[in-house]
């Protein structure tokens, strides 16, 4: 872990699923904050995990040279300025002693990284083979002083595919490269549903469903002359994902259940629709996905609490 201020209460854990990937496969981190101190401690407002600054994140190869963000969302940290002292102040919340602040996942991939899927745009990048390091920070205060806290740091691998997964990566970077502004959507969920069918043990079925993910956002659009098409497959694709689901688990079971919910969505029908799914198959659900489907009034069959 980098080393801290002697005072600090504050510590930032991050963590990864695994530490080797294959090239493109998708890198979900996700981080927390914990107070280990007897006394009220000071984070940052500001969740990066949402809302990606460049400044907060280094990414680094074996032989410390840094990558860059491949895309940059431009925007300043909420502050506050004081007349006095002419400074900007970041501004902070509370965090109470041995109290644990967890933060949504993010994919490094599509945001870091010198390779592209197809031209530029977003979500587009991704990173070449090699040994790498990611941390983070927050902002802290002691008194009226400010001061970074570093998260520890990640070690992972990204390897070239061989074997079958060097026939899943083309056909993955295939249906990558259709769900682009210009691309043929209907293509690229044709070549997402040949991984999942013939590929069931693949590396990169996670990446395959949360790209059909992204492609069912609402802000996709899909031409007129298409739509009968598109929906078409769109429905082979997601009957056979809800009858495979529960072969599914950890970070893949999550983007299959996301895949479902916006590719459901995207052919017109409902959340409860959803929810019906998710109870008769007791799905399990991770928090993100509780809040998501169930709001703060709502709660779940206590069968999908994962």
């Amino acid at each position: 872990m980098f080393l801290l201020f002697i005072l600090s209460t504050i510590e930032i854990n991050i963590y990864s699923y695994k530490d080797t990937y294959l090239l493109g496969e998708d890198i979900w981190i996700w981080w927390e904050i914990v107070n280990k101190g007897d006394s009220v401690g000071y984070y940052e407002k500001i969740d990066l995990s949402s809302s990606f600054n460049w400044g907060h994140f280094k990414l680094w190869d074996i032989n410390g040279k840094e990558l860059k963000g491949g895309y940059v969302i431009k925007g300043a940290i909420a502050t506050t300025r004081s007349k006095k002292q002419k400074v900007y102040k970041p501004q902070m919340l509370e965090i109470k002693p041995l109290e644990t602040v967890t933060f949504n996942e993010t994919n490094l991939i599509g945001s870091f990284g010198t390779l592209r899927f197809e031209g530029f745009g977003f979500l587009r990048s991704y990173i070449e083979p090699g040994e790498y390091f990611f941390s983070l920070f927050y902002k802290s205060k002691s008194n009226d002083s400010y001061y970074k806290v570093w998260s520890d740091t990640l070690h992972f691998l990204i390897i070239e595919p061989s074997g079958i997964e060097k026939d899943v990566w083309e056909l993955y970077r295939l249906s990558r490269i259709e769900n682009s502004k210009y691309g043929n959507k209907i293509k690229s969920v044709e070549y997402a549903f040949e991984i999942l069918k013939n590929y069931p043990e693949s590396n990169y079925i996670g990446s395959t469903l949360n790209n059909m993910k992204l492609l069912y956002h609402p802000y996709v659009e899909i031409e007129e002359g298409q739509r009968e098409i598109f929906n078409a497959v769109t429905r082979e694709l997601l009957d056979y994902v809800e009858e495979n689901i529960h072969s599914y688990s950890g970070r893949t079971l999550k983007s299959a259940i996301w895949c479902i919910t916006f590719g459901e969505f995207k052919l017109g029908n409902s959340a409860d629709y959803i929810r019906d799914f998710i109870e008769k198959d007791n799905i399990p659900l991770d928090k993100e996905m509780q809040e998501f489907f169930y709001g703060p009034n709502r709660a779940p069959n206590p069968k999908q609490l994962k």
